[in-house]
């Protein structure tokens, strides 16, 4: 059966929840949630057809991951535990689908508040390239 660019999703959203106890949403955080939060999108996908004597579809996809906290360490330790769970060969294989990581990258920035309190919150960006097979 191939691969489907769902069952990808569902992968991604699989192994943020097993990465982390903070709460992990799609698309949006409410303004209201608790921090660090963790919310990421599949921002891009592209499907190539295999050989053969292979999986027949392979989605190489691009998710980005933002992590809101209250300080910069706040955010870069959840950001580590993402990471070292997907750096984990035995971790990769979700229910969904297999996903292979095959590029990641961090930025930080800070931004004012989504609900209006004073103050400014740190956000960290995942930017993770996968493979889903």
């Amino acid at each position: 059966m191939p691969i489907t660019l769902e069952s990808v999703a569902k992968a991604v959203q699989e192994h943020l929840n097993n990465a982390t106890t903070r709460p992990v949403s799609v698309g949006m955080r409410r303004p209201s949630s608790d921090t660090p939060a963790v919310v990421w999108e599949l921002t891009s996908a592209d499907c190539a057809w295999m050989l053969a004597s292979t999986v027949g579809l392979q989605w190489t996809a691009t998710v980005e991951v933002q992590i809101f906290g209250d300080t910069s360490l706040a955010v870069i330790q959840v950001a580590d535990d993402l990471i070292s769970y997907w750096d984990s060969p035995t971790a990769l294989g979700a229910s969904y689908a297999t996903l292979k990581p095959v590029g990641v990258s961090f930025t930080m920035r800070t931004e004012s508040r989504a609900d209006g309190s004073e103050g400014e919150e740190r956000v960290g960006t995942i930017t993770l390239t996968i493979q889903g097979v």
